[in-house]
């Protein structure tokens, strides 16, 4: 009795088959995507494969997958935002406004470094 090439030997063999032999391929690139972003930021993730079978004739079927992948992404602290009078705002209307401008806000590492660079620079005598 000759072996038929094309039976399905197992699941295994199947997914192999499975959208011209490109289901494993993109199962072990979902499955590698998953693993490094777990590796990068904790937590779980998951990767599921389903399997449609749709019959189509006497004694046949079509078999069909759909790859999902979960990853765990990055923390992020929300910002807090406020309908202002010309639209959004992160300033609070209801804070009195302080007594310096935007602009030193965002220089101020840069200030607080330079103030600590002259601080250790006269203990050092320099």
């Amino acid at each position: 009795m000759a072996h038929d090439k094309a039976a399905i030997g197992g699941i295994l063999d199947l997914l192999d088959r499975l959208g011209d032999g490109s289901c494993t391929t993109e199962l072990s690139e979902e499955l590698q995507q998953v693993v490094e972003r777990v590796a990068e930021h904790g937590g779980k993730g998951t990767v599921t494969i389903s399997l449609t079978v749709e019959r189509v004739a006497d004694r046949a079927v079509e078999v069909d997958y759909k790859l999902a992948a979960k990853s765990p992404r990055p923390e992020h602290v929300p910002t807090r935002v406020w309908l202002g009078e010309h639209g959004l705002t992160t300033r609070n209307p209801r804070q009195a406004a302080l007594p310096f401008a935007d602009d030193d806000v965002a220089d101020a590492p840069r200030k607080i470094a330079d103030i600590e660079t002259a601080r250790k620079r006269s203990k050092d005598g320099n």
